[in-house]
């Protein structure tokens, strides 16, 4: 995800069920109504989704729960949709893209947004699975990650134009407009000077998803052979080790979404085993090859740098929107704290 704004601003209830409902006809035809209320997805499928259920019995594809993405700029959710057909053309499981529509009043062109429909999918995110049956978390971790290696299957030539790389739209460059646009620029400054200092050489890109992570991954439970991978919004060309980074972090931040203090505990003393374990079958899987130590080390401090704005952020004026990823933090003061110490093994130790 972005550390920078959302897709869309949140909004109240009636004018989201409008907004989706519009949507929604436009895509899978007139007259679609929702048989119920759009539900905000906070953690999955991008900022600015709602979940929603079509009435009626619709045919096939969208037979079932669907996920309405309100606000993203044109082009951009044009590319996150030329995304989903890209990776399923090379093999790796994904939602169907079930409309792209223009935001009405605005044209969709230049400045316009527009608004992306896919269908849910299974019915869990791996995340949801993993609390589910710790015993088959070796399996689900060897799962995930055969998932990820089979993105590297895809070629960069596959990739829409304006996709964000080292050249457009540089991760550096995202994670200056946080830092201006939270006014937190000085309070992070020496750890933005060693990102500045310790830039590692320019290397042939891969494809990376850009928040590969559990929430990202759907499947029902015990049938990983089905399992898909969506939100495809924060596509970028960097080191395949900018997209592992993020994804050992968040399996390292899991504790901190835990409800109670003894699931906490708990979770802090497996979770090392869990991104070694994700690590090793990664590197295990068909395609992947090894990963490059500081080039991991470096993209790590990135996404924790990204991390900790969030929270200080939210910390200080709140989350900035339902779709903020600091909303699914439950327990903000003792992770802000953790995950200082870890920002400053990574950048100082």
């Amino acid at each position: 995800m972005e550390l920078t704004g959302t897709a869309a601003p949140a909004l109240g209830p009636v004018a989201a069920e409008v907004a989706v409902v519009a949507v929604a006809s436009a895509a899978l035809g007139a007259g679609v109504t929702l048989a119920g209320p759009p539900e905000v997805l906070a953690g999955g499928f991008g900022a600015g989704a709602y979940g929603c259920r079509v009435a009626g019995a619709p045919p096939a594809p969208w037979d079932g729960p669907v996920v309405v993405r309100i606000g993203a700029e044109a082009a951009a959710a044009r590319r996150e949709a030329a995304w989903h057909l890209a990776v399923a053309a090379h093999g790796l499981p994904t939602s169907p893209v079930l409309g792209v529509v223009d935001t009405p009043g605005d044209g969709g062109g230049a400045g316009g947004t527009a608004a992306v429909v896919v269908g849910q999918g299974p019915s869990h995110s791996l995340v949801e699975v993993l609390g589910q049956n710790p015993l088959a978390i070796p399996d689900l971790l060897r799962s995930m990650a055969g998932l990820h290696a089979r993105l590297r299957a895809v070629p960069v030539a596959a990739a829409p134009a304006g996709t964000p790389s080292a050249t457009c739209d540089p991760p550096l460059a995202v994670l200056d407009r946080a830092l201006t646009a939270t006014g937190l620029g000085d309070r992070f400054a020496a750890e933005r000077a060693w990102l500045a200092g310790h830039a590692p050489a320019p290397a042939d890109p891969a494809v990376c998803h850009g928040d590969f992570q559990p929430a990202s991954v759907r499947l029902e439970p015990g049938e990983t052979a089905d399992a898909i991978v969506v939100d495809w919004s924060s596509v970028r060309l960097a080191d395949p080790e900018y997209d592992l980074a993020l994804t050992t972090l968040m399996f390292w931040s899991v504790p901190y979404l835990a409800e109670g203090m003894g699931q906490r505990k708990m979770l802090k003393t497996v979770r090392e085993m869990i991104t070694d374990g994700y690590r090793s079958a990664y590197e295990g899987a068909a395609g992947a090859g090894p990963l490059d130590e500081e080039r991991l080390r470096y993209w790590g401090a990135y996404h924790a740098l990204g991390w900790a704005v969030r929270l200080a952020a939210a910390e200080a004026t709140g989350p900035a929107d339902p779709w903020d990823p600091a909303v699914l933090v439950r327990h903000p003061a003792a992770y802000r704290k953790d995950l200082a110490r870890r920002l400053a093994c990574l950048t100082r130790g």
